[in-house]
């Protein structure tokens, strides 16, 4: 990787004590410190906890979720992929399954009991989403606040259930964008960081076409499939890719240009923390719900500054 964090490097220049007498600009220079130094602290802690919420992702299970809405809205081709589910359709007109949009809002698995030593025969997870019903010849329509309960099969590959939970019709009217395909690109970003994050859990070259072009950061690695073996040959462990400003822009029919960050940190066989800022760049289409990568290109990034959180060496 391209940079180590220091150890136990907390906030190293040390901020003295004000002495603060009879003079009134003293003490208000005091004050703004103060301020300062608390501001400071609470957007660390901000940015902690969403560092937090963001590496307790199971990659899995977003993939999961986003891969089904994203089937759901594409055709009526969900039927063959699940074909054991249970709907109740609580969110489409006359209680039909027609062309819609689910926009997820959040995503919540739900507790399992862990004194059980039987791995559990389903998965429960709870979505906070928008659906809004497509409407011919109008690209405004109302829309539906909604909570669903999914019930994954083990491997997390069938949807066995959908039960909706609450479904509250909005006040306003919004524009209609179609979620299908943004839903299947975030199914497939979760899906291909875990492979990178976990080299022997998926092979990724499934998603690239027959002349991808692939360029890594890590130059010497000439494909992606040799990529995963020289990464288990570091011996790196708890590897944990954090996606940031993801950005989908469509560029015409099926076909998207894709941007964000990775935010890599794993062990090394030292013990010591390594960490990276990775940019990346696909170009991408979309065509029967299926994603496939047509061009793959990642750099190291120079290294950000942490508010003072940690000094990188």
């Amino acid at each position: 990787m391209a940079q180590r964090n220091c150890a136990n490097s907390w906030l190293r220049n040390s901020i003295s004590k004000p002495r603060i007498r009879g003079n009134p600009d003293a003490k208000g220079d005091a004050m703004l410190r103060v301020i300062g130094i608390l501001l400071l602290a609470m957007v660390y802690q901000t940015a902690t906890a969403q560092q937090a919420d963001e590496n307790a992702k199971d990659y899995l299970v977003y993939a999961s979720v986003y891969q089904w809405y994203g089937e759901l809205d594409s055709n009526e081709n969900w039927r063959q992929n699940h074909p054991q589910v249970t709907l109740d359709f609580a969110e489409y007109p006359q209680s039909s399954w027609t062309q819609g949009a689910h926009q997820i809002l959040d995503i919540a698995p739900v507790s399992e009991d862990s004194a059980s030593n039987n791995p559990p025969a389903s998965h429960q997870v709870r979505i906070t989403l928008e659906f809004y019903p497509a409407v011919a010849d109008s690209d405004h329509v109302t829309g539906q606040y909604m909570q669903q309960l999914i019930t994954f099969s083990r491997d997390y590959q069938q949807v066995l259930k959908v039960e909706t939970e609450m479904n509250e019709r909005d006040d306003f009217e919004s524009r209609y964008i179609a979620s299908a395909d943004t839903n299947l690109i975030r199914a497939f970003l979760y899906s291909w960081t875990q492979g990178l994050d976990e080299p022997d859990s998926a092979s990724l070259t499934q998603w690239l076409t027959s002349d991808a072009q692939v360029n890594l950061a890590e130059t010497q690695v000439a494909d992606i499939s040799d990529y995963q073996a020289h990464m288990q040959a570091q011996g790196l462990t708890q590897s944990r890719r954090v996606i940031r400003n993801l950005k989908i822009s469509p560029l015409d029919e099926q076909q998207y240009q894709v941007e964000f960050e990775y935010q890599w940190s794993a062990i090394n066989g030292d013990g010591e923390t390594e960490i990276a800022d990775i940019g990346v760049s696909l170009r991408l289409s979309v065509v029967d719900g299926k994603v496939s990568v047509h061009v793959y290109t990642e750099q190291y990034l120079a290294p950000k500054t942490d508010l003072g959180a940690e000094v990188r060496c």
